[in-house]
């Protein structure tokens, strides 16, 4: 499995350094490329500890299989009734879950200190 790093230079949510495992490469119905990840530590969303997300490349014209670049700008979504569990992915759209964040992923944890810190 994939392991990239996560953070935020624009979301307090986001500010700490998480390992981002890739669990799922999806292209949703309208073509855009989305992925289900786990994150460590969790985020605190509504007073409930979230492990699993998705990311969904931040720009159109963006890869995120294969990322091609890095920083690789997503937007961060969580599914807080599912979460992500029993999806129907042929039927899903984005706009099923809820926008939390802004990020950038990194190839290594240094690197995203590096680049948070900078």
């Amino acid at each position: 499995m994939e392991k990239y790093y996560l953070s935020s230079l624009d979301s307090y949510i986001f500010e700490e350094v998480r390992e981002c495992i890739i669990r799922k490469k999806i292209v949703l119905n309208n073509g855009r490329q989305l992925l289900t990840a786990t994150i460590n530590p969790p985020v605190i969303i509504h007073n409930k500890d979230i492990g699993k997300i998705s990311l969904i490349n931040r720009y159109e014209d963006e890869s995120l299989f294969p990322i091609l670049e890095f920083p690789c700008f997503v937007n961060v979504l969580v599914d807080m009734k599912s979460h992500f569990d029993n999806i129907d992915w042929r039927k899903a759209k984005a706009s099923d879950f809820q926008f939390v964040a802004a990020c950038e992923l990194y190839k290594s944890r240094e690197n995203a200190e590096k680049y948070f810190c900078g």
